[in-house]
């Protein structure tokens, strides 16, 4: 087999601009509602809250529309798969997917692009937007998110907080490990891969496909749980005994496993997402009709 019957890049465009048409209409509609009217109804609903007890007009803060704003680039990761792809397991569909000119390794790249980027990526640009409009136009809501996002320190321990730790006997050093714990760049890697598993779901499982993806979650992290902590016990007991003998808690921070957590949460998220890939991609390359 050549390399072009593998991919090609003028076959793949195509057909890249074909998924983009295909998952638009497909779920464009509730792209929409999610990104925008969750943020509507809550500066609506906030508003009327605020005018009924209060008295007073009262747009949401930060803190919820950014609550909100999470909730609803989750919804379209969990929602937007099974809307776009979920069709490939229906015998009709599903072959007329697998004979559109282009190799499955083509197709597996345009679905990733499209599930874990464009997608979220652009339900993430209309809510912004239109929070960045609203606060703009009503002043009661505070800074928009983005530009309370450009201003914000990525250490979120402040001089305060560590002058504080510091006089409860908590060393610099552990007060820098606990710090990579309040950076948001630690837990891109949760939050991009989240998709992956309801992605898988959606090509895997015929029917009921998004609770069958929650039910295998579940279930793969009842078993992950039962695992891993007794491994991190056993790895961690000298430390844990010490800690527990001396009462130092600076022990256990200043740790090689707590001081390099940032990197090993690197490699785990790398490991799993990769490996939730490989599955995807076996899928697609076996799936038949």
């Amino acid at each position: 087999m050549k390399a072009k019957d593998i991919f090609n890049f003028r076959r793949f465009g195509k057909y890249f601009a074909s998924d983009i048409r295909t998952c638009t209409t497909n779920y464009g509609i509730s792209l929409l509602a999610i990104s925008l009217l969750s943020l509507t109804a809550t500066y609506i609903i906030s508003i009327a809250l605020n005018l009924i007890f209060d008295k007073e007009w009262q747009g949401p803060g930060i803190e919820i529309r950014v609550i909100v704003f999470i909730a609803a680039i989750m919804l379209i990761m969990i929602t937007m798969p099974a809307k776009c792809y979920g069709k490939v397991t229906d015998k009709q569909y599903g072959s007329l997917w697998l004979m559109l000119p282009a190799s499955r390794l083509e197709k597996f790249i345009s679905m990733v692009i499209m599930a874990v980027t464009v997608f979220p990526l652009a339900g993430s640009i209309l809510y912004l937007g239109l929070d960045t409009l609203i606060c703009a136009i009503d002043t009661t809501c505070g800074n928009g998110i983005i530009k309370a996002a450009s201003t914000m320190e990525w250490n979120l321990i402040s001089e305060e907080i560590t002058a504080e730790l510091l006089a409860e006997g908590i060393s610099a050093q552990s007060i820098e490990a606990l710090s990579q714990f309040t950076n948001p760049l630690m837990y891109i890697g949760e939050f991009s891969g989240m998709i992956l598993p309801f992605l898988l779901g959606a090509i895997f499982f015929r029917k009921g496909k998004i609770v069958m993806t929650f039910i295998s979650i579940f279930a793969f992290s009842m078993v992950i749980s039962m695992i891993v902590p007794p491994i991190i016990i056993i790895a961690c007991k000298d430390i844990i005994m010490q800690v527990g003998e001396t009462g130092d808690v600076n022990l256990l921070l200043e740790s090689m496993v707590i001081r390099h957590l940032a990197l090993l949460n690197f490699i785990t998220n790398a490991i799993c997402n990769i490996a939730m890939l490989a599955c995807i991609y076996f899928r697609i390359k076996t799936l038949k009709h």
